[in-house]
């Protein structure tokens, strides 16, 4: 039995055609793959960039722009971060505000400021940002 040179060269071009294209696919998954890699660092460190410059204060206008720029920076990361960021990015987020407006209190009236809720607010802001960042380490590959 022999077999026809022009099936057997089908068969061949058929072959590397599926092995090329099996090559493609890996190569846009490893692509993929590093872009959302990529995406999810970014989001989150401008996510925390914005957070760690929420102002102390009870002036209205600052305030509010710093909530805009914090809630854009939400944006990013619950567009590409997994669960477990996204929920660490909201905690922290809430310790931001509460730390922030705690703090503006104690600035604008002094005398009715506890020190013992500052220091709840510090230690639940600081808490919350190392829950962030370990999160969003795992979810990396950091180590």
């Amino acid at each position: 039995m022999q077999v026809d040179p022009f099936v057997s060269l089908l068969v061949g071009a058929l072959g590397a055609a599926a092995l090329g294209l099996f090559g493609a696919w890996i190569q846009f998954r490893r692509e993929h793959s590093r872009w959302i890699r990529e995406q999810r660092m970014e989001a989150t460190r401008a996510f925390l960039r914005v957070a760690e410059r929420m102002p102390s204060t009870n002036q209205v206008a600052k305030y509010n722009s710093a909530l805009d720029e914090m809630h854009e920076a939400l944006a990013a990361v619950r567009l590409f971060g997994p669960p477990a960021v996204i929920d660490a990015a909201l905690t922290y987020r809430q310790a931001a505000f509460d730390r922030a407006i705690v703090i503006g209190h104690a600035r604008s009236e002094p005398e009715l400021a506890d020190p013992k809720n500052r220091q709840d607010a510090e230690d639940k802001y600081e808490s919350a940002r190392d829950a962030l960042i370990i999160a969003a380490r795992r979810q990396l590959g950091v180590k």
